[in-house]
């Protein structure tokens, strides 16, 4: 192409901006001779959508160098902050220097709240909003679960005019989260509309994350067998991870041993100090220093828990 238009600039820095090739696409912005409000827009979303913290003062520099603004150019620096910054009141001060506000902003504002703010605040910010929509309130409902506001996430889900999968899912969790296991395996059994679908990854996280706490071990295998027999859904390294947990938590701890040595992934620092936690809280001491030295030997700590497990322990308690 020897000669390029406005059209023919933007269209290869949306293709680089949607690829994530943040590097390139400045470089097709610098070399643009004449960038429009649409060229603006797009590398700062680009920048946005990066989730990176240091990019952030790099949208807020082309944010602040821009000749025009609009709507888009607010929502994208809005996002940068929402996603990038650790400080809340950053992204609450961006967002009410904003001249103007959309849909687009509250939701991601409600999405910094939920994931770095208090319960009070996302519910204050969620009956401001002069209007909202399925993103919206599914957002909220997230940071309900993620702050255990049981109550606050019930009461949203039941107000809310149309659920989806992902709301369902979010709800599930906020049972699992909040300790509530019982309710949690109640909502699971009464979902609408079963099927494959329905029984997505996450779904059945949270079921055997709820059994896991509760203990159950006969439901939480049925649940587990489940999930690849029934539903054709890959079990992930978190699924046999849920389970080894439930069959610890039960006093099943050879079991539980058993499960994390076959499973198709190898296990971490955080799987063998829930292990030994379960063999202390059972005084198995003898299951504890096997599986401390069987996870020394394969280099599977990168800390001193099972130094510390080893040297607490009574001789005489595994002999």
């Amino acid at each position: 192409m020897p000669e390029k238009n406005p059209q023919a600039w933007n269209a290869l820095l949306a293709a680089y901006a949607r690829n994530g090739d943040v590097g390139r696409a400045k470089q097709v912005f610098d070399r643009h001779l004449a960038p429009n409000l649409i060229s603006w827009n797009t590398i700062i979303a680009a920048y946005a959508r990066s989730e990176e913290e240091r990019f952030v003062d790099t949208a807020k520099r082309l944010f602040d160098s821009m000749p025009l603004r609009n709507i888009i150019s607010w929502n994208s620096m809005l996002l940068a902050y929402s996603r990038g910054s650790k400080d809340l009141e950053t992204v609450e001060q961006f967002f009410d220097l904003m001249p103007e506000r959309s849909l687009v902003s509250f939701c991601h504002i409600l999405s910094a709240v939920a994931a770095r703010g208090e319960s009070i605040q996302l519910k204050r910010l969620l009956d401001s909003m002069p209007e909202r929509n399925l993103i919206s309130l599914t957002t909220a409902l997230s940071g309900f679960a993620h702050f255990r506001d049981l109550p606050g996430a019930i009461s949203l889900f039941h107000s809310m005019p149309e659920v989806d999968l992902i709301a369902t899912n979010v709800m599930l969790l906020a049972y699992a989260k909040s300790g509530h296991l019982l309710s949690c395996k109640d909502f699971f059994d009464s979902m609408r509309y079963k099927s494959i679908v329905s029984y997505t990854t996450v779904t059945l996280l949270a079921v055997l994350y709820a059994c896991s706490h509760g203990g159950e071990i006969s439901d939480a295998r049925l649940r587990f067998q489940s999930i690849s027999l029934d539903f054709g859904v890959k079990l992930s390294k978190y699924h046999h991870r849920s389970f080894a947990d439930v069959l610890a938590r039960s006093n099943n701890l050879c079991g539980a041993r058993d499960l994390m040595e076959s499973m198709p992934f190898v296990p971490d620092s955080s799987d063998w100090k829930n292990f030994l936690g379960a063999c202390k809280s059972w005084n198995d001491f003898k299951e504890g220093a096997q599986a401390s030295k069987l996870a020394l030997e394969k280099k599977e700590v990168q800390d001193g828990g099972c130094y510390i497990f080893l040297a607490a322990i009574d001789p005489f308690k595994v002999s």
